[in-house]
């Protein structure tokens, strides 16, 4: 009978243990959430060559009992990469690395793939693992797809987003690899824009110029990787802010009317003997007046000296300002007097204060000298006294 108590009294507390393990681990599941992330992101658009990191994050995870994993779910054969915050010892693949925190309360578990490449697709799993008597089982997990493609089929953008630019410049789109297409669209259609294709190798690029109706346009280039047909991979050209330019039409105005309304003539006296030239008739010389080389109907210049072998050719003078038609004849106007220098007027000041000044001193001289001259009187007193 006393066999018989003590088994059902073991048998009670070894059930006690098991429900209390099993409440135990369904209040931490309730009580847990896992958060699985990437960065960079999108996941669907990694790019090839990169580094990527897998974040999972967790909160209060006890650490006596809970650990976090990291599981791969790739074209081969699932594969555990990470185990009680370490890479696990069947890992081969040097791309993967762990890195790990915990601050208040939160623990981060994070998988780092160091470059990534294409063979890296595929969906992974952070799991939060209960550690028991004999095994370790699966409390909660959450999931995370990545899509890695070749670095060469991503378009590249010149210029990359918003942009200022001059009607003109060249706008492209590129890719450096074999691609299914390649497309460039206005962001408020679907249409799609012909550009010039220039042909790399490989790959392509597509050319155009910015035109007057491409101030705040969005144009979206896409790309379709080679063997992923469903997939799109785009870049971005805009918005673009098209530069002002300076307006010409004042110069252009302005070189117009002096081409063809070129300054009047000087008007020159007659040479001594000359008959005076009325306006619109040709100047004619005097009998026994040596004959000019220059003509005046050929040249502007007008020469009211006979020509000399050795002289100098003449100065035309500056140009004047329009005549009235209605004055057959019309002496020149006065040449307007030169302003006063400024140096002379500096030197007629000095020279005036000098003057002003050597005239006070002699005055200052001649009165000390006066006072202390003695006078007539003064002198036959002084005679007197001496006597």
């Amino acid at each position: 009978m006393d066999m018989a108590s003590a088994s059902t009294s073991r048998s009670s507390n070894l059930l006690c243990y098991f429900l209390f393990v099993i409440l135990s681990s369904v209040v931490y599941v309730l009580a847990q959430s896992v958060n699985v992330s990437v960065q960079p992101g999108p996941p669907s658009q990694l790019r090839e060559g990169g580094v990527v990191t897998l974040r999972c994050e967790v909160r209060d995870l006890n650490p006596v009992t809970q650990f976090l994993s990291w599981s791969a779910f790739l074209s081969r054969a699932p594969q555990v990469l990470t185990w009680e915050a370490e890479i696990y010892s069947t890992v081969d693949d040097p791309s993967y690395s762990v890195v790990n925190s915990n601050t208040d309360g939160v623990v981060v578990h994070n998988l780092v793939i160091n470059p990534v490449g294409t063979s890296h697709s595929g969906a992974y799993k952070c799991r939060v693992m209960q550690t028991q008597t004999w095994k370790s089982v699966v409390l909660t997990e959450a999931r995370i797809d990545i899509s890695v493609y070749p670095a060469g089929a991503f378009p590249s953008c010149s210029p990359s987003g918003a942009a200022e630019v001059s009607e003109g410049a060249q706008m492209s789109c590129s890719v450096t690899t074999d691609v299914l297409n390649v497309r460039v669209t206005k962001a408020s259609s679907d249409n799609e824009e012909y550009w010039n294709a220039e042909k790399l190798s490989p790959g392509i690029r597509l050319i155009s110029s910015v035109s007057s109706t491409d101030d705040r346009v969005t144009y979206n280039c896409s790309s379709v990787p080679a063997g992923f047909p469903d997939v799109t991979l785009t870049c971005q050209i805009g918005p673009l802010s098209l530069l002002s330019v300076p307006s010409l039409t004042t110069t252009a105005e302005s070189t117009q009317d002096i081409s063809t309304n070129p300054p009047p003539k000087s008007p020159t006296p007659d040479a001594p003997g000359a008959s005076p030239t009325t306006p619109g008739s040709r100047p004619t010389q005097s009998a026994g007046a040596p004959v000019s080389e220059f003509s005046p109907s050929d040249s502007p210049l007008t020469l009211t000296k006979p020509l000399d072998a050795n002289a100098k050719p003449p100065v035309p003078d500056p140009p004047q300002a329009e005549k009235s038609p209605n004055s057959a004849t019309e002496s020149p106007s006065p040449k307007p007097k030169a302003p006063v220098s400024s140096r002379a007027l500096t030197a007629f000041l000095v020279i005036l204060v000098i003057t002003v000044l050597v005239i006070t001193i002699v005055a200052f001289v001649l009165e000390r000298r006066k006072r202390k001259r003695p006078s007539e009187t003064e002198r036959v007193d002084y005679h007197k006294v001496q006597a």
